[in-house]
């Protein structure tokens, strides 16, 4: 009885202390810098060499579905699944596949099954939560969404970097303010810095890529109050965001009673919607604002720098267990759009003559930057800003 129960654990040991081969590794190297073309055939060998392994199954099928191969993807996931019915990343994977949002099998009750089994196996895979957080707000599970959330920055799936710079963007944002985000490390994080921290529940974080879904724009009304245009309610892949935006700035400049509109600086100014009004800078977002405002909201510029601390930008964006190849190949960014922000800062100081309150913002952008770690090149990026300020 003693070598029956030990059996299974020499099993695992030994499978955990098999070398993971080179092809695995070049795979993952590949995949870090969105290279999907390179990682698949990669994965695709490692899995060969390595067919009793699972995860590297589960790395094939993601690969696959990045490259919008979905049947290859179901195949690969589901020989993880044979090897270890509860891999929490093969099951996210299948998620995705049938998410409707994705434009894979569409099957959004199997989509939700999957993800919640893939939280099941793994509460801490911080993939799947963000799977379950999306999927929960279309079904209105809104306890689930909450939870999805919170298990992000409990489980350490948000790094320090990427709340702090959230927290950054939140901080200055005028009163029940609409503030429209890019992606995912502006949209998210936000929202459970909210959930956890109770920060800024005031603010309606709306993504702008999702409002081309109609339930997604449907949601965001009813949960924050917010008016529509009317629209036509076509498929999920006509893209209707532009038209919801550009009415919401039409709205904002002509009736002073609307929420406050404003776009975080993680969107272009280029590529922001175009409407009624300016945008009104102020440092971390550009507000909405009638024609004749001033164009720079000084007070809010300098409230965001203040009590910044440099240490909680020093580390990385991602988790070492994001399995997001966008995610993990973007850079840290963030330094550089608050040194920016400092920079726009000082112009203006230096526009209206406070030239001593200007030499002040150069010099603690400058420190930040040292302390931050910026390269040299995000340095002489930073001068050349500021000069041709």
């Amino acid at each position: 009885m003693r070598l029956m129960t030990l059996f299974p654990a020499l099993l695992l040991f030994l499978a955990c202390s098999t070398p993971r081969p080179q092809s695995l590794e070049d795979g993952l190297a590949a995949y870090r810098q969105n290279d999907i073309e390179e990682a698949l055939p990669q994965f695709e060998r490692a899995a060969a060499e390595q067919p009793g392994n699972a995860q590297i199954h589960a790395w094939v099928a993601e690969t696959r579905r990045r490259s919008g191969n979905f049947n290859g993807a179901m195949d690969a996931a589901r020989t993880a699944l044979e090897l270890d019915g509860c891999n929490s990343f093969a099951h996210t994977v299948i998620a995705a596949v049938y998410n409707p949002a994705y434009q894979g099998l569409s099957d959004a009750d199997s989509s939700w099954t999957h993800a919640l089994t893939a939280i099941e196996c793994d509460p801490s895979d911080g993939n799947a939560r963000i799977g379950v957080w999306g999927e929960s707000m279309r079904r209105g599970e809104r306890e689930t969404e909450d939870q999805a959330l919170q298990a992000l920055i409990d489980h350490r799936f948000l790094t320090t970097t990427v709340l702090a710079f959230n927290r950054w963007v939140l901080r200055g944002l005028p009163d029940s303010a609409i503030v429209v985000t890019a992606g995912d490390w502006d949209t998210f994080p936000a929202l459970a810095l909210q959930v956890s921290e109770g920060l800024r529940t005031d603010v309606a974080v709306v993504n702008i890529n999702m409002l081309n879904l109609p339930w997604y724009r449907d949601l965001i009304a009813e949960r924050h109050g917010i008016s529509l245009p009317d629209i036509e309610r076509p498929t999920n892949t006509r893209p209707q965001a532009g038209l919801v935006v550009t009415w919401w700035r039409d709205q904002r400049v002509g009736d002073t009673s609307e929420r406050p509109l404003a776009f975080a600086v993680t969107i272009p100014e280029a590529n922001v919607p175009v409407g009624a009004g300016h945008l009104q800078d102020a440092g971390a977002f550009r507000r909405v604002v009638p024609i004749t405002a001033a164009p720079y909201d000084t007070a809010t510029m300098r409230l965001i720098l203040e009590d910044l601390s440099a240490a909680e930008f020093t580390g990385p964006t991602t988790s070492v267990r994001d399995r997001s190849a966008v995610r993990l190949a973007a850079e840290n960014s963030f330094p550089a759009l608050i040194m920016f922000a400092g920079a726009r800062y000082a112009r203006v100081l230096r526009e209206t003559e406070r030239v001593d309150e200007a030499r002040e913002v150069v010099e603690w952008v400058t420190q930040f930057g040292t302390d931050v770690g910026a390269s040299e090149q995000t340095m002489d990026w930073f001068r050349e800003v500021l000069g041709e300020m």
